[in-house]
């Protein structure tokens, strides 16, 4: 058409064979235009399909890889559903620890799998936290009862809010541990022979009248240090039979205000060198109205219990609030009458966050040198089979202070 067109005189060109030229021409240039669209379009398409399949094989060999850990790590591992609380996933470990196959696992609960928390009270989802790890027994089939230590943490999957549970079999930790404490209780058993001999023997040596009293003073020193000890020796002891639940508690009215006193004695030297003031106050409606000179005796203050214990309970936790108070600080302790009794050490130090909710656990410790996460766990094993119970408020304003409500006898200052 184009040719003919050409080929005609000028003179014998209508006005209709003009439009009609316009209109094939911009058809022409509207299909070279749109043909050079489509093959840029083409061009960006040809680069996005090789692209995405890059970066799906990428992802293939990430999954594969992250699979093949996942299979391989000796640690269950499961994937929980943050509404239904349903697995949705495991991994094989999981799987032969709970005993099960995997499509008899999935759709479970992990309440009835292995979480300590029940519905309504998740750490993660119910109380908020970033982190959650328990103890845990699980029971297979087969009646095997499996002990494990378990972290959950939540994650979001394709926008699906998640819970991620990781536990591991501390069958074998739990074996090293008992292994461990009785080859420490047989060590303080076996101690206490030699001691009795580092005990005895300046008693005996206290009995000859040439001696100087300087010799006396150093005498004294080396049988008062083996006493101490073998009270140590025999309070780790009592200890462990109260972990094993074994303690019989014999129970007799004690005078704490010179169990208190001997436990400062103890503690004179601390309580110097960071120069903390160690104040004992009676509380109640029988406190003098004027506190006691210092020759004075303190006023009695009678709990139910064993001396040894009372000794031990003070020690350990008054030692805390000294190492714990500030420089030029004060420590208080108050004791409350009533039915319990109430005793309150209190110190104007804080406990730190990362310590507040294990505060009472075995081993605890935060940025304490030498410390050895002991002292407050074994307080509260004292209080608890002394029939008491312990526990503590800590804040920027108040500091900290802990409380202990401990049975009293009746008619003695202490009770109400």
């Amino acid at each position: 058409m184009i040719v003919a067109f050409l080929a005609q005189s000028r003179r014998t060109i209508t006005d209709i064979t003009l439009a009609l030229f316009t209109v094939v021409a911009n058809a022409c240039a509207q299909a070279l235009e749109s043909f050079e669209h489509y093959r840029t379009i083409d061009s960006i398409r040809l680069g996005l399909e090789e692209r995405i399949e890059k970066r799906t094989a990428e992802l293939q060999e990430a999954f594969e890889r992250l699979r093949v850990v996942l299979d391989s790590v000796q640690a269950g591992v499961a994937v929980v559903d943050a509404e239904t609380f349903k697995i949705m996933d495991i991994n094989p470990a999981g799987q032969k620890m709970i005993g099960l196959a995997h499509s008899d696992i999935v759709g479970r609960t992990c309440f009835e799998s292995f979480s300590a928390a029940h519905p309504g009270d998740c750490p993660i989802v119910n109380r908020g936290l970033a982190e959650s790890t328990d103890d845990h027994t699980i029971k297979t089939p087969g009646g095997r009862s499996i002990p494990i230590l378990k972290t959950a943490i939540p994650a979001t999957i394709k926008g699906r809010p998640c819970i991620i549970e990781c536990f591991v079999d501390v069958s074998e930790q739990q074996k090293l541990a008992k292994l461990r404490e009785d080859v420490e209780r047989m060590t303080r058993h076996d101690l206490k022979s030699p001691l009795a001999a580092v005990i005895s023997l300046p008693e005996a040596m206290l009995a000859d009248p040439a001696l100087s009293e300087d010799q006396r003073e150093l005498l004294r020193t080396i049988h008062d240090a083996g006493v101490k000890m073998l009270t140590m020796i025999n309070s780790s002891l009592d200890l462990y039979k109260m972990e094993a639940g074994t303690y019989k508690l014999r129970a007799v009215p004690v005078n704490v205000t010179l169990v208190l006193a001997s436990v400062l004695a103890d503690l004179e030297d601390l309580a110097l060198s960071k120069r903390v003031r160690v104040r004992i106050v009676h509380e109640g409606p029988n406190t003098p109205a004027t506190p006691a000179a210092p020759d004075e005796p303190a006023a009695p203050f009678y709990l139910l219990g064993e001396e040894l214990l009372f000794f031990s309970l003070f020690a350990n936790l008054i030692k805390n609030a000294l190492e714990a108070s500030p420089k030029g600080g004060q420590v208080r302790v108050r004791l409350v009458p009533g039915s319990p009794a109430l005793v309150a050490i209190h110190n104007q130090g804080l406990v730190p966050d990362d310590m507040r909710s294990r505060f009472f656990d075995k081993y605890a410790s935060s940025g304490k040198d030498g410390g050895t996460g002991l002292g407050t766990y074994s307080a509260k094993l004292i209080a608890t089979n002394l029939g008491g119970e312990i526990g503590f408020t800590s804040n920027p304003d108040d500091g900290t202070e802990v409380f202990l409500r401990l049975p009293a006898p009746d008619g003695e200052p202490g009770a109400s």
